[in-house]
């Protein structure tokens, strides 16, 4: 079981990934100046590239507040991206039945097309 610093490790790296920023930019590194810090001052990025930047935050899910001098995270941010991201994601549905796929020329399926066919032509 993970322990509390290596859960928000694991956060962290999820939400860089999810951002699908380039490694060693200036975007990349005000999200991870924003992750580790909880603010990013106006003067980090501009104004203008603030903007872009939270557009990004909107995509992810990650919430965020205006303050005077730039943007913050809101309390408990990153509990709820890990919440509503990683532990609550299920995996697909993958139906194990051969009668529940649904492809022609398996199953059940079939045997009723073929028939359907056979009483019009």
């Amino acid at each position: 079981m993970e322990n509390e610093v290596q859960k928000a490790i694991s956060v962290d790296e999820h939400i860089l990934n999810a951002s699908g920023l380039v490694k060693d930019k200036r975007g990349y590194n005000a999200m991870l100046n924003l992750l580790q810090n909880g603010l990013l001052m106006y003067e980090r990025l501009g104004v203008e590239d603030t903007g872009e930047f939270i557009k990004v935050l909107d995509h992810i899910g990650l919430e965020w507040r205006f303050f005077d001098g730039g943007i913050e995270l809101v309390e408990n941010a990153k509990t709820k991206y890990y919440i509503r991201e990683i532990h609550n994601k299920q995996p697909p549905h993958k139906p194990l039945s051969k009668l529940r796929t649904y492809v022609e020329g398996e199953g059940w399926l079939r045997t009723r097309n073929s028939d359907f066919l056979n009483e019009k032509g």
